[in-house]
């Protein structure tokens, strides 16, 4: 097993961790399930019992096979509600905690929202899985990096091994000390696992940077210009652009998500890019930087999520006199693309719109005018996709969560992963996320 290889599958990095940690049995905690899918497929007796924080869309199936050990916590509204009150319908075992008038959004800090609410429960059900099955029990505090995982240990006790929450801000920060006088809790993180190997993912595809060239032609990105990304995630755009010199230097990213901000610095660092990379935290909708301080400014996939027409005003402040933006974002009003060998009747119903956007976000062909509105001028706009052709990639496997649960039936399913197992072995199967591109200038002269 080389899991210093940037082909080693997520399961082979958890088991060279837990081998490493001395763990043959853990308490797991996350909020996405694949990383626990792969960690059980590899090492199917080595979960003692499983928590799931404000999960994303899951079915019946993905869970089954260790719900009568699973607690849950969710809300009653947002996009992952109505898969998980289906899903409970035709499980046994689980137990469930739901938060009344909660927003299930991938960006939702949960564990901050409800600590009470948790704590609690889990700490309860945790109790009553060691008495069953207890996990393996560690007395060493310690930390580091093991086969791209990078993992921190807190507490002595059963292990308890918290994956990466999703979106969420705080991860799990507002309870990891309370589990921590019970239990050894080991905090993963890296650009291997969770949504972060999403966006690593996403930032790596060729289809992705051929979106990003020609974002970076249009508004004429220079070796002289000062730029800053607004949402910069896990910094996998600004790593590109450091390392092959596509624009200017130095680079600033931004983001409101610390827990994005702690890993997008460490990476950098792994990748030898530190230096060229500042790293600052921040709102969209209150940018913490100097009026005319950045002749360009990138924003990718964030005014989905944020009041969209404050954030661009914001960038618009901090642009010089002359000064460009380049935006993305998700489009709502455009089906996403699966090409798969499989009926088109199923085809149908998951080529659908993605409908996660936020109530004043923007995730629509009203771009343009909300540039126009705000005050840019020369605003350039136009439609299209990026994608994956790698059935095993993290970002294909989340938007097979995104859409299948909710539009496919049980006799569905079966024919869908068969159509992706198959996509995989013969490579001829094609996702394609569709995006709303546009461009636009500050008023004035730049100097």
């Amino acid at each position: 097993m080389n899991t210093d290889s940037v082909t080693a599958t997520v399961s082979e990095r958890l088991t060279e961790l837990f081998d490493h940690l001395g763990i043959e049995r853990a308490h797991v905690g996350s909020a996405p399930i694949g990383d626990l899918v792969a960690l059980l497929s590899a090492r199917p007796d080595s979960v003692a019992s499983v928590a799931l924080v404000n999960p994303t869309r899951l079915t019946a199936e993905a869970v089954r096979s260790f719900a009568d050990r699973l607690i849950m916590f969710t809300g009653d509204q947002g996009p992952a509600a109505d898969s998980i009150a289906a899903a409970m319908r035709s499980l046994e075992g689980v137990e469930l905690h739901v938060a009344e008038n909660y927003n299930t959004a991938i960006w939702a800090d949960y564990a901050a929202d409800h600590a009470d609410r948790i704590l609690a429960p889990w700490l309860d059900f945790l109790a009553r899985r060691e008495a069953k099955r207890p996990a393996t029990a560690l007395s060493t505090t310690q930390g580091g990096v093991v086969a791209g995982i990078s993992y921190s240990v807190k507490g002595k006790g059963p292990a308890l091994v918290l994956f990466p929450a999703s979106l969420a801000p705080s991860q799990w920060a507002p309870i990891a000390d309370r589990l921590a006088e019970n239990f050894a809790v080991i905090t993963l993180g890296g650009p291997h696992l969770g949504y972060l190997a999403v966006l690593e993912d996403r930032g790596q595809d060729p289809s992705y940077r051929r979106v990003l060239r020609s974002l970076l032609a249009e508004v004429g990105a220079g070796p002289t210009d000062t730029l800053l990304e607004v949402g910069c995630g896990s910094g996998v755009i600004l790593r590109w652009l450091a390392t092959e010199n596509l624009s200017s230097k130095p680079l600033t990213g931004m983001d409101l998500n610390a827990y994005f901000l702690r890993e997008a610095e460490t990476i950098s660092e792994m990748k030898g890019v530190a230096d060229l990379i500042r790293w600052l935290h921040g709102d969209a909708e209150a940018i913490p930087l100097e009026d005319c301080s950045y002749d360009l400014v990138l924003t990718y996939t964030v005014l989905e999520e944020c009041e969209a027409n404050k954030a661009l005003s914001e960038i618009l402040r901090v642009l010089k006199p002359g000064g460009r933006v380049a935006v993305v974002v998700r489009a709502v009003d455009i089906p996403v693309f699966w090409h798969l060998p499989i009926d088109s009747a199923i085809l149908s119903k998951v080529n659908v719109r993605n409908v996660m956007v936020s109530a004043n976000g923007c995730g629509d062909a009203s771009l343009p005018e909300r540039l126009r509105e705000v005050g840019y001028a020369n605003v350039q706009y136009w439609p299209s996709f990026y994608g994956t052709a790698n059935p095993q990639s993290p970002h294909w496997a989340v938007y097979q969560n995104i859409v299948a649960p909710p539009n496919l039936t049980s006799e569905d399913l079966p024919k869908w992963r068969a159509a992706h197992q198959e996509a995989a072995r013969t490579d001829t199967g094609y996702f394609a996320q569709p995006i709303h591109c546009a461009v636009g200038t500050k008023p004035g002269e730049s100097k």
